[in-house]
């Protein structure tokens, strides 16, 4: 992981000394919160802080952070998270649009009026949809 912010410029816009712990335990409130387990808001806070924390290493090399800005990441990372839990997903993976020349999920470039449709949409290729295990399926 590249090298933490050393600083943090707080809403009065003084600087303080940058905690890497208070991310790892807002995460945490906020897991058990939602799914009133101590454990598993301590597994959760633990992934999340850790992939927050390398958002904001990643993000603010050369810049000092403001609170806000390191809330907005976090918030990020614990909503991925925490809907992933509700959602009963087995697993998380994280894609940055367009960096595969065949991706899952893709915007289609044409506008609503050149498809033809009333609404800009998002397509996926039939072999990621999942497929019709049982031979049932109306598709």
């Amino acid at each position: 992981m590249e090298t933490l912010p050393k600083k943090i410029r707080k809403r009065d816009n003084s600087l303080v000394a940058f905690d890497e712990e208070k991310i790892k335990r807002a995460i945490f409130r906020a897991a058990l919160e939602v799914i009133r387990d101590e454990k598993r808001a301590t597994q959760i806070a633990d992934v999340s802080g850790k992939k927050s924390l390398e958002k904001v290493a990643s993000s603010f090399k050369d810049k000092i952070p403001s609170v806000e800005e390191i809330q907005d990441l976090v918030e990020d990372v614990r909503n991925i998270y925490l809907l992933a839990h509700e959602l009963k997903c087995k697993g998380i993976t994280i894609y940055r649009y367009g960096t595969k020349k065949n991706q899952v999920l893709s915007f289609d470039t044409r506008t609503a009026e050149e498809s033809g449709e009333d609404f800009d949409f998002i397509t996926a290729a039939s072999e990621y949809s999942g497929g019709c295990h049982s031979g049932l399926c109306p598709f």
